[in-house]
């Protein structure tokens, strides 16, 4: 249950956006710390890369499933819709939210994500390419 009552006044003269911001910290806040990091990535592949669920699901090495779970603790603000359909939000003010650090703080989808996204992909290039010589070395050998 999200109980603002219990929340400290906030100074809307500092940040206008105290009030969703701290609704917005209580939706982020009910995402398991284990989940949070693939949480910031799928936002930060929505925002730069995609927006079709199959597309990020299919980045992230996912199945629809995984990836269903984890978007599953956003659908206050997230729309899902079937795979071949674009993630949309309900309000434009979430991403805002999720791409200012001083605002979304250990949610933000900058910062230690985009590294840790980056050497992920890397990694599966390289995977890839190791997997794809394999098969080349065996088809050669097959015609030989």
């Amino acid at each position: 249950m999200l109980n603002l009552a219990k929340e400290p006044r906030v100074n809307l003269q500092k940040n206008p956006f105290a009030r969703m911001d701290m609704f917005y910290d209580l939706i982020m806040g009910q995402v398991p710390p284990n989940v949070v990091p693939m949480v910031r990535k799928i936002l930060l592949l929505h925002h730069t890369v995609s927006r079709n669920v199959f597309r990020l699901a299919n980045i992230l090495g996912l199945f629809r499933e995984e990836f269903y779970a984890s978007c599953g603790f956003l659908k206050s603000v997230l729309f899902l819709k079937p795979l071949e359909e674009p993630i949309r939000y309900y309000h434009s003010s979430f991403m805002e939210y999720t791409e200012d650090p001083r605002r979304s703080k250990y949610f933000c989808i900058y910062g230690d994500v985009v590294q840790e996204l980056y050497q992920e992909m890397i990694q599966r290039l390289n995977d890839t390419h190791e997997s794809s010589q394999g098969m080349i070395k065996i088809i050669v050998l097959c015609l030989i």
